[in-house]
């Protein structure tokens, strides 16, 4: 007998089925996690010429932060950010001397497993590439701890309350990069990372959504606890936010990547502007109304600094060029307009511009369920302010915050 799923009843509902639909399947995750563990094995095999150095492999990125979204095209792949920590230190090897120990080893475990290509160097890791249905490839950052060293330029730089924040830069790393002048020196000026501090300063923004989510799911059975519920399990507001607005990112750059906004801008920007909304909707209606007022000037340069370390620009490109930033203020214009259309009105009735900007079989699954003689509801009243303004009064606000603030304000609107 076939189960219909019912049809959703506001426009939350709606978006999170459709931002579910943009979720790997967890066939998809339970192989990629498969992959990676057998590569964190082989390191650690007898006979590894690494296997002193007790390396472990952890997934970093959006794999982590749960904000995954499928390739646009079925031929396309995922990719699957990794780092390979080794208990070493920066004092008795260089840079290009982990680097390739690693390779050595990444390279062997290709060929044990007659992998169909061989790995290829980046500037910071390894690529793996996997055949086979669920097309996707693995990115092995080799690093070393350098949490020390992470504080002590956090103190430098006067952040003292991240700096005593054990959660945030304990587990910081130093990485490799073969672009660096120091790459094959011994020095303790190595690339710095926190992937895992990030990934937890992104999980603060939402533990009680996650633990809201955790004790749905173990309700009306013995079977499992909160503890028992791994976090991939249950998606917040906040993820699934990210999630649709990585999705209209690629479609409006699916031509072009050359200016497409990198996912750790979208994702921090959303992060800095959630605010616990219970609902996706809501969320965000949020992040687009406050997420370029986090973008900062600092003497004339735009700034979207790292949370776990203010001195890394993530908008390092866009003072570069600054195209890049003018392009991610098109696109964020154009995601308020496309969605403030959307929660403005029937939640029965999605703009075929936005359909297309969220793809096809994901939106279809939804409003294909919606009989074709729906009443027409009225949209909740979750709107106020420059989102729930008509196109008109929203290019008035944005004029007059030009002329009361002076262009210097955004120097990238030049």
């Amino acid at each position: 007998m076939t189960v219909h799923k019912p049809a959703p009843t506001n426009h939350a509902g709606v978006l999170e089925e459709i931002a579910s639909a943009l979720d790997i399947s967890e066939a998809q995750y339970k192989e990629a996690e498969s992959r990676y563990q057998s590569v964190g094995d082989w390191l650690n095999r007898d006979g590894s010429t690494l296997k002193h150095f007790d390396p472990e492999i952890s997934p970093q990125g959006s794999f982590v932060l749960g904000t995954v979204i499928r390739p646009l095209g079925d031929r396309d792949e995922f990719d699957v950010d990794l780092v390979c920590l080794l208990s070493a230190s920066k004092t008795t090897l260089t840079q290009k001397g982990l680097k390739h120990a690693v390779g050595r080893e990444v390279k062997d475990y290709v060929l044990a497993r007659r992998m169909a290509s061989m790995p290829a160097e980046g500037r910071r890791c390894w690529t793996l590439h996997y055949a086979g249905d669920t097309r996707f490839h693995l990115d092995v950052v080799p690093a070393v701890p350098d949490s020390i060293r992470y504080r002590d330029l956090l103190l430098e730089s006067r952040h003292l309350s991240l700096a005593r924040d054990e959660g945030l830069t304990g587990e910081a790393i130093a990485i490799t990069d073969n672009k660096s002048p120091t790459y094959d020196q011994i020095t303790d000026d190595w690339p710095q990372s926190n992937p895992k501090g990030y990934a937890a300063w992104f999980r603060r923004k939402m533990a009680d959504q996650i633990l809201a989510g955790k004790r749905i799911l173990t309700e009306g059975t013995i079977l499992a606890s909160v503890e028992d519920i791994p976090d991939y399990r249950v998606k917040t507001p906040l993820q699934r936010g990210v999630q649709l607005l990585k999705r209209h990112r690629d479609f409006a750059f699916v031509q072009d990547h050359t200016y497409k906004p990198k996912s750790i801008l979208i994702t921090t920007l959303a992060a800095l502007s959630y605010q616990q909304e219970e609902s996706v909707a809501e969320a965000l209606r949020r992040m687009l109304d406050r997420m370029a007022t986090h973008i900062e000037e600092r003497d004339g340069a735009i700034w979207i600094p790292n949370p776990v370390d203010p001195s890394e620009n993530f908008a390092r490109d866009w003072n570069e060029d600054r195209k890049h930033a003018r392009e991610f203020h098109r696109w964020l214009n154009q995601a308020r307009a496309d969605f403030a259309g959307y929660l403005d009105g029937n939640y029965q009735l999605m703009s075929e511009s936005l359909k297309t900007a969220l793809g096809k079989r994901p939106t279809d699954g939804v409003f294909g369920r919606f009989p074709s003689s729906a009443p027409i509801v009225a949209a909740p009243a979750i709107l106020t302010g420059p989102m729930g303004q008509d196109p008109m009064a929203r290019a008035n606000t944005a004029i007059e915050d030009v002329r009361r603030r002076g262009t210097s304000s955004r120097p990238w609107a030049e």
